[in-house]
């Protein structure tokens, strides 16, 4: 037999990775919990009894052996007793804690609701190495909610494969935050946590892992950059900290270039505690590179943004009667998002050309864990075709700009505002033009530029500027793409025509 165990942030991710296994076959009584207090309103409301569910929903269906040597003391409720089919327990090192199944034959000794070991000693004692056992204590200690189940080998796989679908913490990741923060081992002799120091800490792990995603890039900085000159990466890991911080403030949140931003990064700087051994000379560029990384990165996310609605709307045709909400699959899109933003593909125009390679660098990735590519690959692909059909169309427009330069001379050029005023309004009128809606339109009149006001009136633009004053350049905007798209038709229709020794037969 093998003992596979899972940790989860949200009781909800353990209670389908539970409903998960049972339905797959695995026995209801070889299945263990075990979840701090402030889990046990959720643990009672998921466990009531509901005809007709396969839900794990009563003292029999899960940890039955455990369950029914608590049905003595009762259904009452709260952390006295039974909260149904769950009990309550005080473990060393961890505090209040809500249970069931097999490992808690380990915890508990005579009375119910009495914990006569550490958690630490029952996960040794159910098969887990001890290393493994303080690292998942110390998990449950900080919120966390330990699913374990033991199993016939043959099984280890499938059981895995599971529990990898909900999301699991991953466990090395979390521990070496852990000793991050100067946390040396699981201390049964401790304190519980209560609920708000979980929740602060949960928000600085959040902090820890976003950091941490851009360490590659700083350290990859500080090669080029600073390699040379005798100190390491350690000496200049506060300035690149200090330059992330300052790209997460919202008092700088206006800056868009360094340029503009430096004095005030310098002044900041001075204040700090690394000031005094490290010049701001010696680390100015370090500085620089941690906030225009995370700058870029912003710019990266909120352009994710603008994609949101049609990924939903293709989550809802292709996804939305599979079991998983729109953010199960997210990941999905955003690395399509990525492959299309990122320049080593630039090459590829099809989906068929590149989706090897996006399947093997996806395969490759630690965070997608679990996540089949067969689940994903159609997310992946709306995610990619959409960036590239924006980029085609940014590309587009960019050649029809000065078209629009050109007409805001001859039409605005003596007003106060500049062009950059009108932009907005030559890009509504162009991406109007390649809009289905307005396909029957074959020129602009009266009931097409109602139709394209309303829909500019509903817009943010509208606020800063009316109808009246932009109106022109929308329509410019439009009829310019209409013109080429009317120019292509007459070339395509001149090419298909019969031709002899290259000009146009008559006969």
């Amino acid at each position: 037999m093998k003992t596979i165990v899972g940790l989860y942030e949200d009781i909800t991710d353990a209670q389908n990775a539970i409903n998960d296994l049972v339905r797959s076959g695995f026995d209801r009584a070889d299945i263990s919990l075990v979840a701090s207090n402030q889990w046990a309103d959720e643990t009672e409301s998921w466990t009531t009894t509901e005809a007709g569910t396969d839900a794990v929903t009563d003292p029999n269906r899960l940890g039955e052996d455990v369950a029914a040597g608590m049905a003595t003391g009762g259904v009452v409720g709260g952390l006295g007793g039974v909260l149904l089919g769950l009990g309550a327990l005080a473990i060393p090192g961890i505090g209040p804690i809500v249970a069931a199944g097999p490992l808690v034959a380990g915890l508990t000794g005579a009375g119910i609701g009495a914990a006569v070991g550490g958690l630490v000693g029952a996960l040794v004692n159910w098969g887990i190495p001890a290393e493994e056992a303080e690292l998942y204590a110390e998990s449950v200690r900080r919120g966390s909610i330990l699913v374990g189940l033991k199993i016939d080998e043959s099984r280890v796989e499938e059981a895995a494969g599971i529990m990898n679908r909900y999301a699991p913490v991953d466990i090395e990741r979390r521990s070496d935050y852990w000793r991050s923060t100067g946390w040396t081992g699981h201390d049964a002799s401790s304190d519980g946590w209560s609920s708000e120091q979980m929740k602060a800490d949960q928000l600085n792990y959040s902090n820890y892992l976003d950091y941490s995603t851009y360490t590659p890039a700083f350290r990859e900085h500080f090669t080029t950059t600073y390699g040379n000159r005798g100190r390491d990466y350690i000496w200049y890991d506060p300035a690149y900290r200090y330059g992330y911080d300052l790209a997460h403030d919202e008092r700088y949140a206006d800056y868009d270039t360094w340029d503009d931003f430096e004095v005030q990064a310098k002044s900041g700087w001075t204040q700090t505690e690394y000031a005094a051994d490290r010049a701001w000379d010696d680390v100015k560029d370090a500085i620089r590179n941690g906030w225009e990384e995370v700058k870029d990165a912003f710019d990266f996310d909120s352009d994710f943004d603008l994609f949101d609605d049609s990924f939903r709307e293709h989550y809802r045709t292709q996804y939305s009667n599979r079991g998983h909400d729109y953010d199960y699959y997210v990941p999905g899109y955003r690395y399509g998002y990525s492959l299309a933003m990122d320049d080593r593909w630039d090459d590829y125009d099809t989906w068929d050309e590149i989706e090897m390679d996006a399947r093997r660098e996806w395969e490759g990735m630690e965070d997608n864990a679990g996540n089949a590519w067969d689940d994903f690959k159609d997310a992946v692909r709306r995610g990619w075709e959409d960036v590239r059909d924006a980029l085609d169309m940014e590309d587009d427009y960019a050649e029809h700009e000065p078209y629009f330069r050109s007409h805001y001379e001859e039409r605005y050029r003596n007003g106060l505002r500049d062009y950059d005023w009108y932009e907005p309004a030559y890009r509504y009128g162009y991406a109007s033009a390649l809009d289905e809606r307005y396909d029957n339109y074959r020129t602009w009149d009266d009931r097409l530029e109602a139709d394209v006001r309303r829909q500019w009136e509903a817009g943010e633009y509208a606020a800063e500027s009316t109808w009246d004053e932009v109106k022109d350049a929308v329509r410019r905007g439009w009829e310019s793409v209409r013109d080429a798209f009317d120019a292509d038709d007459d070339w395509e229709e001149e090419a298909a025509q019969p031709r002899v020794g290259g000009y146009t037969s008559q006969r």
